[in-house]
């Protein structure tokens, strides 16, 4: 693992070298060719990106699972596998699902969806090394293989978030209609193998779902809700919009990791990685901590400054790794020399997208309400430009933005990454 900031990497997958950046390598064919017998004129001669075996479009999702790499080339509509970990630039994978062949990149297949088309996948999970789960966001559903593929276009077993593998409407195609067993561009999956419990994240309804036990049957119902307080809202942070955030609410979450240090959720919309020291059982649980903020009121992308060490905009995906084998990592009630429980040993992975740089914490920030306390602690010590000044005088915009040309000073009590 890179040890030192800007750490070149050493290998190159969807490129021939280093130096090139193209979507599919700038491979193009027309649609005509591709959509023949569709019917649809209007179509006729656009120029579209093309697929080769080798190339990549807009990857999205990543895992090794048995050894063998998966990445989720999201803009081709499929799930690339390599046999084992590639060791040179531009390695060609060996197996695809969601296309008859790696030449293949149209969506569900030429528009028929099943239970081996997908249509712009995002996240892929598997945690016990034999179930593959992948997040098929434009079809709303989230489709689950129950032992690893090995076969090109490989059907699903399972799928969530639908009635059955040939229907892709959001929301089960009541849009407002918000259920417990629905989903609406979902971006995201973590399996925990040891507890059963799945996590999904569903981006279109603001929220979280989690599965106490592993489904075994299409559109199974979730079993508790995060980001909401119950299953049939979908609004932005709990229902109080985008421009209110809270230790409640989720808005156009991206992704989410688990394990013994805790549960965490990337809040895209509110610029912040949202964390739970135990995974929630109750709907609308709060969070315990935020990453990327002060408080769980803020959500401006690097709070409002030019990026530094403690901000994120736009966080993205996430890989929470956790040191298992030292023997002095201990979670289950452990207490330090000093009275105080031990804080878990952990390195969580960032994507922060809109800073364009992958950032790593190895801390877990203070819980926003110990920053109270401190702040609380040196009110004597603020002064008032005009003390005559009635409270409140002024307070007609939203207390959680800045006005124009203002900053925000960052507190120096959040552990910077």
């Amino acid at each position: 693992m890179p040890e030192e900031n800007g750490e070149p990497s050493s290998l190159v997958l969807g490129q021939e070298d280093f130096s090139d950046c193209l979507e599919n390598r700038g491979i193009t064919t027309t649609l005509d060719e591709m959509t023949s017998g569709l019917g649809d004129e209007s179509l006729d001669g656009f120029t579209i990106s093309k697929c080769e075996e080798e190339t990549l479009s807009q990857p999205a999702g990543i895992a090794v699972i048995g050894g063998k790499l998966f990445v989720v080339d999201s803009g081709n509509h499929r799930c690339v596998r390599w046999n084992g970990l590639p060791t040179d630039d531009g390695e060609a994978p060996n197996l695809v699902l969601g296309q008859d062949n790696l030449d293949c990149n149209e969506a569900n297949r030429r528009g028929m969806v099943g239970s081996g088309s997908l249509f712009f996948p995002m996240g892929i999970h598997s945690g016990d090394d034999q179930h593959v789960i992948i997040a098929d966001k434009d079809n709303h559903r989230v489709l689950i293989w129950r032992k690893t593929p090995f076969n090109n276009g490989w059907n699903a077993d399972i799928c969530l978030g639908q009635s059955g593998m040939d229907e892709r409407e959001p929301n089960r195609g009541e849009f407002d209609n918000v259920q417990p067993d629905s989903l609406s561009f979902p971006t995201s999956v973590f399996y925990d193998a040891e507890e059963d419990r799945l996590f999904v994240v569903d981006q279109g309804n603001n929220r979280v779902l989690i599965w106490n036990k592993l489904p075994n049957a299409n559109g199974v119902a979730a079993d508790v809700v995060i980001g909401q307080k119950d299953f049939q809202s979908r609004e932005p942070n709990a229902g109080q919009g985008f421009r209110r955030p809270n230790e409640q609410g989720l808005y156009f979450p991206t992704d989410v990791v688990c394990g013994k240090t805790g549960l965490f959720i990337s809040d895209t919309g509110n610029n912040r990685v949202l964390y739970w020291e135990t995974v929630p059982t109750e709907n609308g649980q709060p969070a315990d901590r935020v990453f990327g903020q002060t408080d769980f009121r803020s959500n401006k992308h690097n709070r409002g400054q030019p990026a530094s060490a403690a901000t994120l905009n736009d966080p993205f995906g996430m890989y929470l790794e956790e040191d298992l084998d030292d023997e002095n990592y201990e979670l289950e009630d452990e207490e330090t020399a000093e009275g105080e429980q031990r804080e878990p040993r952990f390195k969580l992975y960032i994507a922060d997208r809109g800073n364009s740089r992958i950032v790593m914490w190895d801390e877990l920030p203070a819980r926003p309400g110990e920053l109270e306390e401190e702040e609380e602690e040196g009110l004597d010590e603020i002064e008032m430009d005009d003390p005559d000044l009635p409270i409140g005088e002024d307070d007609d915009e939203d207390d959680y933005f800045l006005e124009e040309g203002e900053e925000e000073e960052p507190s120096e009590e959040v552990p910077s990454v």
